[in-house]
């Protein structure tokens, strides 16, 4: 490979994709849906410029018991616990004026009680304590969101920077390969050094959380439990943000920021949860198109009532209630009582 973002097997402008994602929606904007598992998406922003792929853990991958496919996502994901991978390769059009940061926020208040509000902010300062430049914030209203962030630099679990005329950019849709000293370093907080001439290429994935399911998995002691236990019914907002300074048209110059944000994508389940405000937009626009009346998608996934799988129970959000969620608070109390 040259040190250029050029398009693979993968970067195709084919929109098919797994049966088993077709409730699973990924939206960049009301515009465009993401079709993941088989096409890397080219993202262009006001920081950088580049491709993304993601690809999901479906239930036919474990169904090839380790035999070799035909299918390069089944390969990748054979012998690996994770659960989803997203890759990033990419070149800046600038430095980055602060800190580069991977976040996942909510756009509703979360409707916890006192007892589970008191678990989560709990099991949250663990994770805080484990995760250097970790931050997070529990919102109970609609004047901020909720959100858990990351530095790019201690979340990714791969992170490479190819400089012009090497040969080895990394492929997207294989295994990121990155050298332990380098990681070792990341992870304790090393800064990178970032430049308009390196191709950068990253890798986040996770073993605990199927967004197929939507559901929170393979944490020790703990069985599978629906993200709605936590986050309430409402889709799951993934940015990429800056630290700095920004352009303010109200004042007509820069101003300090606390977040600026680079890149947004919105992930929503129309099954297991409920769809994003970009995903009905984009479904209302497809119906448009074909002459036909706009169906409501409220109509046909109600966010009001819903199955949490996990519990086995029919769990409401409709209320906010100070009641403890008894299925949640045993499984954080299981999980923190491995650590006593």
């Amino acid at each position: 490979h040259n040190t250029t973002v050029e398009d693979d097997d993968l970067s195709t402008t084919s929109r098919q994709q797994p049966h088993h994602l077709d409730n699973l929606y990924v939206m960049i904007g009301p515009q465009e849906r993401v079709y993941p598992n088989n096409v890397a998406v080219d993202v262009d922003t006001e920081l950088f410029t580049g491709k993304m792929l993601l690809m999901f853990r479906t239930p036919d991958i474990d169904d090839h018991d380790e035999q070799p496919s035909d299918n390069r996502i089944v390969n990748f994901f054979q012998g690996k616990q994770r659960r989803f991978e997203f890759q990033w390769q990419f070149k800046l059009k600038e430095v980055p004026k602060g800190e580069v940061c991977f976040c996942a926020e909510l756009g509703e208040p979360i409707e916890m009680g006192i007892i589970q509000r008191a678990l989560t902010s709990t099991a949250l300062r663990f994770v805080k304590k484990m995760n250097p430049g970790f931050s997070y914030y529990l919102s109970d209203s609609y004047d901020r969101p909720s959100y858990l962030s990351f530095p790019v630099g201690t979340s990714m679990d791969r992170f490479t920077a190819t400089k012009p005329g090497q040969l080895n950019l990394p492929e997207l849709g294989t295994d990121i390969l990155e050298s332990k000293e380098s990681m070792s370093r990341r992870k304790k907080g090393q800064k990178i050094e970032w430049n308009v001439d390196d191709v950068y290429t990253m890798s986040f994935g996770s073993m605990y959380l199927d967004f197929i399911d939507w559901k929170l998995m393979n944490f020790p002691g703990l069985t599978p439990f629906s993200v709605n236990t936590v986050a309430g019914i409402q889709p799951i907002k993934l940015t990429l943000y800056t630290h700095g300074i920004k352009y303010d048209e109200m004042v007509g110059g820069m101003k300090e920021v606390q977040r600026n944000i680079v890149f947004s994508m919105e992930v929503s389940n129309a099954i297991k949860s409920t769809l994003g405000r970009d995903a009905k937009d984009w479904l209302a626009a497809k119906e448009m198109s074909k002459d036909n009346p706009p169906s409501s998608p409220d109509t046909l996934h109600k966010p009001e009532l819903l199955r949490d799988e996990s519990a086995d129970v029919q769990t409401s959000f409709a209320k906010s209630t100070n009641q403890p969620n008894y299925n949640f608070v045993n499984n954080v109390r299981s999980f923190f009582a491995l650590y006593q």
